[in-house]
């Protein structure tokens, strides 16, 4: 055995190989056969899925199963060491027919793999660990949750804990700080107590007749916004792009779907039962704009109050009653000269 040979046995014992040709004895005839010989072209198979692996190589060799596979090994070995960029040109120029056709190519073959699958290893092992990050999308259900426990000032909470443990860690609390900091920070409740199953029923089909009502309110603002928000005085001509953009712009932020849910019925305060007139002065200061002059404008007191128109003397009375009988008298006397008296009759 020559002392190349040994080092490939050296070679394979090291990298792991545990085929039948560790022997000294069936090494040097698996190389005599060459491409044709099954375990040869087995040793190749096992040394070039390892390094593809590694290298992640596209090119695959197989194994042959008969001789007349030797052909399309050698294609498949050749096309393999050119991505692999390998420097023996013994080894991948030429007729496919005189390519391994000697026993030192294939030693040359067997040895070039041993070593490019030790590097590939050594770099593998080197090459610093990609970090896996897990991108996780938090719900909202989750994210009041978060904000609950930082406002409550709590430790963050096990990941084997469940949602009915940190419920009653967590309700005790709540009274405590609200006691501390309060009633007028966040009001009082309307609602204080504990539903039954079927009361429960009830106040989702409450919030379910809320939602469709909200929605329907919202649909109609929205589309009376979208019908006159291009009506304008004439002192605004010339600017449609404009108003177009900021309309678009405000429009994309408004939503038909209110969002409104269980929890905004059950957290209602006592302020929602007080109802405000519109006109009221507390409410109109916050609600007064100078869009409201362009569109209403100064209206003028034209009068006519019933309240205002004083009635008519007592003194005067009978002048009032003289002068409707002598006009009477005069048409009644004009009919009938013409005659148009029994027209004139009538019409008194």
């Amino acid at each position: 055995m020559s002392r190349l040979e040994e080092n490939i046995l050296r070679g394979l014992n090291l990298i792991g190989y545990n085929g039948p040709l560790l022997q000294k004895t069936q090494l040097p005839v698996a190389i005599e056969g060459g491409p044709k010989n099954v375990e040869y072209t087995q040793l190749v198979n096992f040394l070039t899925n390892e390094i593809r692996t590694l290298l992640a190589i596209d090119e695959e060799v197989n194994a042959v199963t008969s001789p007349e596979d030797s052909v399309a090994f050698v294609m498949e070995i050749t096309s393999f060491l050119k991505e692999l960029n390998c420097p023996y040109t013994a080894l991948t120029d030429g007729l496919v027919s005189d390519r391994l056709q000697n026993v030192s190519d294939r030693l040359l073959l067997l040895d070039y793999l041993i070593t490019e699958l030790m590097g590939a290893r050594i770099l593998q092992e080197k090459k610093p660990e990609k970090k896996i990050e897990l991108k996780l999308q938090e719900t909202p259900e989750g994210a009041d949750m978060r904000l609950i426990l930082q406002t409550l000032r709590f430790p963050k909470p096990p990941p084997n804990i469940s949602i009915t443990t940190l419920f009653q860690k967590l309700c005790p609390t709540i009274p405590i700080v609200l006691n501390k900091a309060g009633a007028d920070i966040v009001g009082e409740g309307i609602f204080k107590g504990f539903l039954s199953e079927k009361q429960w029923e009830i106040l989702g089909g409450i919030q379910k007749d809320l939602y469709h009502e909200y929605k329907i309110r919202e649909g109609n603002v929205i589309d009376t916004i979208g019908r006159y928000h291009t009506i304008f005085s004439d002192r605004t001509k010339g600017k449609n792009e404009l108003f177009e953009k900021i309309y678009h712009d405000k429009r994309k932020l408004l939503k038909v779907e209110p969002e409104i849910d269980m929890a905004d019925l059950i957290a209602a305060r006592t302020d929602l039962a007080i109802i405000e007139k519109t006109s009221n002065s507390s409410v109109r200061k916050n609600t007064r704009s100078q869009l409201q002059k362009v569109i209403i404008g100064q209206v003028p007191d034209r009068g006519g109050r019933t309240s205002e128109i004083a009635p008519p003397s007592p003194r005067n009375a009978p002048m009032a009653t003289t002068v409707l009988w002598w006009r009477k008298r005069r048409i009644y006397t004009w009919g009938r000269e013409y005659g148009w008296r029994s027209s004139i009759q009538r019409w008194l």
